[in-house]
This record gives structure tokens, C-alpha cells and sequence, in this order.
């Protein structure tokens, strides 16, 4: 996918890609292919090294791309629908937290409002009743 449709349905989100997320937002948007469907994108939050991180759900898989450390390693999850093995949703005071896991490993979101975290349980819950 290209960075600049990447970029104009993250507005549509509210989300903008600048110089310090581009990096970011371009991973992912290099490991998406052009015909899937964008169904939501959100800006988590990294407990130990306090950064933001673009998570994209598609039609076709979920992409999270933040960075390792302060010295700026990436890691990217691309992964498909079907590799889900179960999403958890935790309720916080003021924020909640969506964990992914996966088949071995898990992707947490955190730090999303209550409305988010609950569009985010709501689109899962849609693409797995497809299945």
C-alpha cells in the first residue's frame, strides 16, 4: 500500500502521519498489500519507553509497528485474522487495554478511551463471526 492513502484514511481517523511517526506509519504501510479494506486505525501507547504506535486492523490482518528501544529499533507485527487466537479487553479508571494474542506471542493496546476500546472489541467480534 502506499504511504499517502496510508496517510489520508489515518486522517480519517484522526490521525496524522508526521516526521516522528512516518517511520512508523511506512512499515506498515509496506507490509500492507493495496486491496485490503481499512476498517480501523488508533495510536496505542508503549508502558515501558512511553511512545505512540500506529495499530491498523484491515478486513485481512492487524499491523502494529513501534519502536524497540530509545535507540530506535523497530518491531513490526503483521499478522493475519486467522492467527488470532483470542482478544481480551480490560477495563480500566480512566483507560482500557485490548490484548491480542496470537498464536505465541500477544500485542497490547493500550491506553485507548472507552469508546475505542470498544469499536476495537466490536470489529473483532465481526471479522471472527466471518470466519
Amino acid at each position: 500500500m502506499d504511504i499517502k492513502k496510508l496517510s489520508i484514511k489515518a486522517k480519517e481517523f484522526g490521525i496524522w502521519v508526521h516526521i516522528f511517526n512516518k517511520k512508523l506509519f511506512l512499515n506498515i504501510a509496506n507490509s500492507m498489500s493495496d486491496d485490503e479494506n481499512i476498517l480501523f486505525i488508533t495510536i496505542a501507547h508503549h508502558l515501558k519507553t512511553s511512545y505512540n504506535y500506529p495499530v491498523v486492523i484491515s478486513d485481512k490482518g492487524v499491523y502494529v509497528s513501534k519502536y524497540k528501544s530509545v535507540y530506535g529499533g523497530l518491531q513490526n507485527w503483521a499478522f493475519s485474522i486467522d492467527k488470532i487466537t483470542n482478544v481480551f479487553h480490560y477495563i480500566g479508571i480512566f483507560f482500557d487495554t485490548v490484548v491480542i494474542s496470537i498464536e505465541g506471542d500477544a500485542v497490547v493496546i493500550s491506553r485507548q478511551s472507552k469508546k475505542k476500546a470498544k469499536k476495537i472489541m466490536e470489529i473483532f467480534n465481526g471479522l471472527r463471526s466471518k470466519k
